[in-house]
């Protein structure tokens, strides 16, 4: 399994494999929602493609201190990473409409990061979502 294509929703458009560069924020993010060792194809494809785009790979600065287990409908999942000086990674994957309800995008936004999921889909791809947040006050006791 390859990483083809990414929607990178703060560019409103959808990149093909030889302009992951273009998606280098949202593949960034995805890697994150990744376990530290991948073991499935699709995060082996997430970390590969974060080592051939980024510049300064941070992975080796952050450890996973917190992992949410699968919960919600429809589900999402949520991974904490932290480095020596406490500044957190807080990084939520999974099914589209789990992800886009708990985020902050308007209903405008929303609509848009469903087409590009629509589109992805028709082409036979399988489709997810993912989020992060860089800053935070406090951690819940379980993902919402």
């Amino acid at each position: 399994m390859a990483l083809n294509k990414i929607y990178v929703h703060s560019k409103g458009n959808i990149f093909g494999k030889k302009d992951l560069k273009e998606a280098e924020e949202v593949v960034t993010l995805a890697m994150w929602t990744s376990e530290p060792i991948p073991f499935d194809l699709m995060e082996k494809s997430l970390h590969d493609a974060y080592s051939k785009i980024c510049e300064k790979d941070q992975r080796p600065q952050y450890q996973l201190v917190r992992e949410y287990p699968l919960s919600g409908k429809p589900p999402i999942m949520t991974d904490v990473f932290q480095n020596e000086s406490g500044n957190s990674i807080i990084a939520v994957k999974g099914a589209p409409e789990g992800v886009i309800r708990q985020s902050t995008l308007s209903n405008s936004e929303k609509k848009n990061v469903l087409i590009a999921l629509d589109s992805l889909t028709f082409d036979g791809l399988p489709g997810s979502c993912c989020g992060c947040c860089f800053r935070c006050k406090g951690l819940p006791a379980k993902s919402k």
